[in-house]
C-alpha cells in the first residue's frame, strides 16, 4: 500500500498520510492536527513508507499527487523534525487551501519559542521575522507572541532570582467529550465517571505525600492552578471533595488560585 494512486477505490478528494511505523512520529501528527480546524485531518496509513538516507518514510497524498517528506540533513534531531513538520504543514496547506493563523506552530506556549530565540541573542525584530518566515505565522500572531514573551521576561527573571517560589498544577483528566486536537491526558466523563472517586483518592494520597516535602524544603507556593481536562465536568460533591483535598497546600491569602471551567457545564452552585 505504498502507492495509493494504484488503488482506484480511494476518492481523489481524500488526503492520506503514510509512515513507516505503527504510529506516526509525534511531530508529524502535530502538523496534521492543525487541519482539524478545516475538517481535513488525513487518513493515516501505518507501515507504508520506506526510510532511506534522504527520505523520512513519511508521505502525503491527495488523488494522484503524492509528496514524500525528505530528510533535510540536519545533525540536530530537533531541528530536523521542525523542518519536516514545516514541510508537512506546507503540503497540507496546498492540499486544503487552509492557512493557520499560527502557521506550523502547535502546542499552548508560542512564547516559549520566542524566549528561546531571545536566549540565543535574537532581537525583537529577528524574533518576529523567525515566527513569520520559518513558522509561517500571521504578522499579528507573531507580534502577539513576541509581546507576550517580553511581558513574561520580568516574571522569568524573578523566578531565576527566587527559585524557591513555585506554581502547582493539579490535573483533572476528565472532559464532557474528548476533542480530536487535544494533546492533554483526558477522558470523556460519561464513560469514565466510575473512576473519578478512585482518581480523587489517589490524588489525595499523592498530595499528602508530596506537599509536606515541598513545605519542609522551604518552597513557597505562589499559585495553584486546577486544569484538565475540564475540572468543571466533576459533580458538585466531587468538586467539594477536591477542594477539601487541596487544603493540604495551606495556601496563603496572597496565593493565586485558578480553576478551568467550561461555560456549558457550570451553574450557580
Amino acid at each position: 500500500m505504498s502507492d495509493l494512486s494504484e488503488m482506484n477505490t480511494y476518492k481523489e478528494s481524500k488526503i492520506y498520510m503514510g509512515f513507516p511505523e505503527e504510529l506516526p512520529p509525534h511531530y508529524a501528527y502535530e502538523a496534521v492536527q492543525i487541519f482539524n480546524d478545516c475538517g481535513a485531518f488525513p487518513e493515516l496509513v501505518p507501515n507504508s513508507g520506506i526510510k532511506t538516507d534522504k527520505n523520512s518514510g513519511i508521505w502525503l497524498q491527495k488523488g494522484e499527487v503524492r509528496h514524500d517528506i525528505p530528510f533535510f540533513g540536519e545533525e540536530n534531531e530537533k531541528l530536523e523534525h521542525k523542518l519536516q513538520k514545516r514541510e508537512i504543514y506546507r503540503i497540507m496547506s496546498d492540499f486544503t487551501g487552509y492557512i493557520s493563523p499560527w502557521g506550523c506552530m502547535t502546542g499552548v506556549r508560542p512564547a516559549k519559542i520566542v524566549n528561546g530565540l531571545f536566549n540565543s541573542g535574537a532581537t525583537y525584530q529577528e524574533a518576529l521575522e523567525e515566527l513569520e518566515k520559518f513558522y509561517m505565522a500571521r504578522s499579528e500572531k507573531a507580534e502577539l507572541a513576541v509581546k507576550t514573551a517580553c511581558n513574561q521576561e520580568a516574571f522569568l527573571k524573578e523566578q531565576i532570582e527566587n527559585p524557591k517560589n513555585i506554581a502547582i498544577y493539579v490535573g483533572i483528566p476528565f472532559c464532557p467529550t474528548r476533542c480530536l486536537y487535544c494533546s492533554f491526558t483526558s477522558h470523556p466523563i460519561g464513560k469514565y465517571n466510575k473512576i473519578v472517586d478512585k482518581y480523587l483518592e489517589l490524588l489525595e494520597a499523592e498530595l499528602r505525600t508530596v506537599v509536606p516535602v515541598l513545605l519542609q524544603k522551604g518552597y513557597n507556593i505562589e499559585s495553584l492552578y486546577i486544569g484538565g481536562g475540564t475540572p468543571s465536568s466533576l459533580t458538585i460533591d466531587e468538586l467539594k471533595r477536591l477542594f477539601e483535598i487541596l487544603k493540604v497546600f495551606k495556601l496563603s491569602d496572597t496565593c493565586e488560585f485558578t480553576i478551568e471551567v467550561n461555560p456549558e457545564n457550570i451553574d450557580l452552585d
